[in-house]
């Protein structure tokens, strides 16, 4: 439930060892570093822009990517297509994993495909070697391309760290302690957010509740009143038959 952003790399350590000192736990040291498209399939960004024709989404081509790099995936993370290859060594082909939708919807690539990456000015030429399904409604850093390590670790490039405190005093201490030791670190409290989200999700869900109530309460009296009409029209129709016998 606490984030802390912009640690520069000569910082994460000591950011790490002042939170444990703290008694809090480590529970993701995440590295970001920004990147930009370059090229796609062998086509340069330049011309994909001039394409009117082209259906590839147009913030792809221009956004900024906040990206990262790991050996290993998250548990919201889960490979749907492809291989995911860890780690790679000098000179070996870089092979990248993309969010699905992303890879399929926006930039519409395939399992193979080459896609080249500006890092700060360098090009880096990569493959696509797997698709990603992540689960959003964990508090994960989810990231739409991810790379192996191997390839951007002297990159320029900052770090995210999370981290639990159990209640408000312990996280009031951690912040302050932060902001008075890290100047530049961002510290953000997701408690609020997480307070008020399941507030909303508390009222959500009981409206739910309350609509299938109201629309099972009113089909039983559809069915009710069907049962009547129909038992006193079998009747009205015997009574006549009746009759006319």
């Amino acid at each position: 439930n606490i984030v802390l952003y912009d640690i520069q790399p000569d910082q994460i350590e000591a950011v790490a060892q002042t939170t444990r000192e703290q008694g809090l736990p480590v529970l993701l040291k995440t590295p970001i570093v920004t990147v930009t498209l370059e090229e796609l399939k062998g086509t340069p960004r330049e011309v994909l822009l001039r394409d009117s024709t082209s259906d590839i989404t147009r913030w792809t081509l221009n956004w900024e990517y906040r990206t990262s790099y790991r050996a290993a995936l998250l548990n919201s993370e889960e490979i749907v297509a492809g291989e995911w290859i860890p780690e790679v060594k000098p000179g070996e082909p870089i092979y990248v994993s993309l969010e699905e939708n992303y890879a399929k919807n926006d930039i519409h690539v395939d399992i193979g495909d080459k896609i080249t990456w500006n890092i700060r000015g360098l090009p880096v030429e990569t493959i696509v070697g797997s698709f990603r399904k992540m689960d959003v409604s964990q508090l994960n850093p989810n990231f739409i391309v991810l790379f192996p390590k191997g390839v951007m670790e002297r990159a320029p490039q900052i770090y995210l760290l999370s981290t639990r405190a159990e209640t408000d005093s312990m996280r009031a201490v951690y912040q302050k302690t932060i902001a008075r030791t890290y100047k530049n670190v961002s510290v953000i409290d997701l408690s609020f957010f997480l307070q008020t989200a399941n507030e909303v999700l508390g009222k959500v869900s009981f409206v739910i509740q309350f609509m299938a109530f109201f629309s099972i309460l009113t089909g039983l009296l559809v069915l009710v009143g069907s049962l009547i009409l129909s038992r006193f029209q079998r009747i009205r129709e015997s009574v006549l038959l009746r009759t006319l016998g």
